[in-house]
């Protein structure tokens, strides 16, 4: 029977591999690329959703990585990003989230990050109407 644990762990497994297809539609140059890896980047932001949700009922499950954002790798800054972006707007400050999403992009982050950076601002655009 599956529960929260379960769940998370599937998750991170299937945003792993799609972060790896991201970088393999990339290098294969499979067009169009910038909306295929636009693509992957939506579906990891609902991964992303998802599993804050389940850290919000079951905080034990979250990993460590998440919880300090002095880790210097991109998936682990990103990852924590999302989850204080999901917190603003869980407490109704959708226009805030959309400031930290908008400075994470001028920070540059590479192309599969700018580009689920910017699913995630049409997203909270669209559910905020902002």
């Amino acid at each position: 029977m599956a529960n929260a644990e379960i769940i998370d762990a599937a998750l991170r497994c299937c945003a792993e591999q799609l972060d790896v297809c991201a970088e393999m539609i990339r290098d294969a140059n499979l067009e169009p690329v910038k909306k295929n890896v636009e693509r992957i980047g939506y579906a990891l932001t609902y991964i992303f959703e998802i599993q804050h949700e389940i850290y919000k009922t079951h905080p034990e499950l979250q990993p460590d990585e998440l919880k300090n954002p002095r880790l210097d790798s991109r998936n682990k800054v990103f990852g924590n990003l999302l989850l204080e972006v999901w917190a603003l707007c869980d407490e109704g400050r959708p226009q805030v989230a959309l400031e930290k999403l908008g400075a994470f992009i001028v920070s540059q982050p590479g192309v599969e990050f700018e580009e689920m950076a910017k699913s995630q601002i049409l997203s909270i655009r669209e559910r905020f109407d902002v």
